[in-house]
Protein backbone atom coordinates (compact mmCIF):
# COMPACT_ATOMS: atom_id res chain seq x y z
CA UNK A 1 0.00 0.00 0.00
CA UNK A 2 1.36 3.40 -0.99
CA UNK A 3 2.05 6.16 1.50
CA UNK A 4 -0.86 8.60 1.23
CA UNK A 5 0.56 11.25 3.54
CA UNK A 6 0.98 14.58 1.82
CA UNK A 7 4.58 15.94 2.10
CA UNK A 8 3.33 19.35 3.28
CA UNK A 9 1.33 17.67 6.05
CA UNK A 10 4.54 16.07 7.34
CA UNK A 11 6.14 19.51 7.57
CA UNK A 12 3.55 21.31 9.66
CA UNK A 13 4.27 22.01 13.31
CA UNK A 14 1.50 21.92 15.93
CA UNK A 15 0.76 25.49 17.13
CA UNK A 16 1.48 24.77 20.81
CA UNK A 17 4.89 23.31 20.00
CA UNK A 18 5.65 26.19 17.63
CA UNK A 19 4.77 28.85 20.23
CA UNK A 20 6.70 27.06 23.00
CA UNK A 21 9.79 26.87 20.79
CA UNK A 22 9.39 30.53 19.80
CA UNK A 23 8.74 32.05 23.26
CA UNK A 24 9.98 29.46 25.77
CA UNK A 25 13.56 30.72 26.03
CA UNK A 26 12.63 34.37 26.49
CA UNK A 27 9.90 33.53 29.02
CA UNK A 28 12.33 31.33 30.97
CA UNK A 29 14.95 34.10 31.11
CA UNK A 30 12.43 36.69 32.25
CA UNK A 31 11.03 34.31 34.87
CA UNK A 32 14.52 33.42 36.09
CA UNK A 33 15.36 37.06 36.66
CA UNK A 34 12.10 37.81 38.44
CA UNK A 35 12.10 34.70 40.65
CA UNK A 36 15.74 34.98 41.68
CA UNK A 37 15.40 38.65 42.60
CA UNK A 38 12.18 37.87 44.50
CA UNK A 39 13.78 34.98 46.42
CA UNK A 40 16.97 36.92 47.18
CA UNK A 41 15.19 40.09 48.28
CA UNK A 42 12.83 38.17 50.56
CA UNK A 43 15.68 36.22 52.12
CA UNK A 44 17.75 39.33 52.89
CA UNK A 45 17.12 42.26 55.19
CA UNK A 46 17.79 45.95 54.47
CA UNK A 47 21.31 45.69 55.90
CA UNK A 48 22.31 43.21 53.20
CA UNK A 49 22.48 40.05 55.28
CA UNK A 50 20.20 37.07 55.61
CA UNK A 51 17.07 37.79 57.60
CA UNK A 52 17.18 36.35 61.12
CA UNK A 53 14.78 33.47 61.57
CA UNK A 54 14.52 32.97 57.79
CA UNK A 55 15.99 30.30 55.58
CA UNK A 56 19.66 29.48 55.92
CA UNK A 57 22.12 30.78 53.34
CA UNK A 58 22.67 27.29 51.94
CA UNK A 59 18.91 26.70 51.58
CA UNK A 60 18.43 29.98 49.72
CA UNK A 61 21.44 29.27 47.50
CA UNK A 62 20.08 25.78 46.73
CA UNK A 63 16.63 27.19 45.94
CA UNK A 64 18.17 29.78 43.60
CA UNK A 65 20.28 27.11 41.92
CA UNK A 66 17.25 24.85 41.39
CA UNK A 67 15.21 27.69 39.89
CA UNK A 68 18.10 28.63 37.60
CA UNK A 69 18.72 25.04 36.47
CA UNK A 70 15.03 24.35 35.83
CA UNK A 71 14.63 27.49 33.74
CA UNK A 72 17.93 26.86 31.94
CA UNK A 73 16.58 23.43 31.00
CA UNK A 74 13.36 25.07 29.77
CA UNK A 75 15.26 27.53 27.57
CA UNK A 76 17.48 24.77 26.18
CA UNK A 77 14.47 22.58 25.48
CA UNK A 78 12.74 25.44 23.65
CA UNK A 79 15.85 26.15 21.58
CA UNK A 80 16.42 22.49 20.69
CA UNK A 81 12.74 22.04 19.84
CA UNK A 82 12.85 25.10 17.58
CA UNK A 83 16.00 23.86 15.85
CA UNK A 84 14.48 20.42 15.22
CA UNK A 85 11.28 22.03 13.93
CA UNK A 86 13.25 24.30 11.60
CA UNK A 87 15.27 21.35 10.24
CA UNK A 88 12.03 19.44 9.69
CA UNK A 89 10.46 22.37 7.86
CA UNK A 90 13.41 23.01 5.52
CA UNK A 91 14.01 19.33 4.91
CA UNK A 92 17.42 19.20 6.57
CA UNK A 93 19.30 20.31 3.45
CA UNK A 94 19.91 23.95 4.40
CA UNK A 95 22.89 25.05 6.48
CA UNK A 96 22.53 27.79 9.08
CA UNK A 97 24.63 30.26 7.09
CA UNK A 98 22.00 30.06 4.31
CA UNK A 99 18.98 29.98 6.61
CA UNK A 100 15.86 31.89 5.70
CA UNK A 101 12.54 32.17 7.43
CA UNK A 102 10.17 31.60 4.54
CA UNK A 103 6.70 31.45 5.94
CA UNK A 104 5.43 31.86 9.47
CA UNK A 105 6.35 28.42 10.82
CA UNK A 106 9.85 28.44 9.40
CA UNK A 107 10.48 32.00 10.67
CA UNK A 108 9.16 31.21 14.15
CA UNK A 109 11.27 28.05 14.34
CA UNK A 110 14.45 29.77 13.18
CA UNK A 111 13.89 32.77 15.47
CA UNK A 112 12.98 30.46 18.36
CA UNK A 113 16.23 28.58 17.92
CA UNK A 114 18.28 31.78 17.97
CA UNK A 115 16.35 33.39 20.85
CA UNK A 116 16.24 30.16 22.88
CA UNK A 117 20.00 29.70 22.52
CA UNK A 118 20.77 33.29 23.48
CA UNK A 119 18.39 33.18 26.45
CA UNK A 120 19.96 29.93 27.68
CA UNK A 121 23.34 31.70 27.65
CA UNK A 122 21.75 34.64 29.50
CA UNK A 123 20.27 32.35 32.15
CA UNK A 124 23.64 30.67 32.61
CA UNK A 125 25.40 34.01 33.12
CA UNK A 126 22.62 35.32 35.36
CA UNK A 127 22.92 32.17 37.47
CA UNK A 128 26.64 32.55 38.11
CA UNK A 129 26.14 35.04 40.98
CA UNK A 130 24.33 32.26 42.85
CA UNK A 131 27.66 30.44 42.98
CA UNK A 132 30.12 33.32 43.07
CA UNK A 133 28.54 36.14 45.11
CA UNK A 134 26.92 36.68 48.44
CA UNK A 135 23.20 35.94 48.02
CA UNK A 136 22.17 39.32 49.40
CA UNK A 137 24.47 41.25 47.03
CA UNK A 138 22.36 39.99 44.15
CA UNK A 139 19.19 41.33 45.78
CA UNK A 140 20.56 44.86 46.18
Amino acid sequence: MANTTHPAAERTIPPGRLWFAFTGGAAAWALEGALCVFISSNACDAAGSLSPGGLSGMTVRLLLALVTLALLATALTAGITAFKDWRRLVGGDVTLNKAEGRGREEFMSLAGWIVGSLCAIGIFWAGLPVILLNICERAH
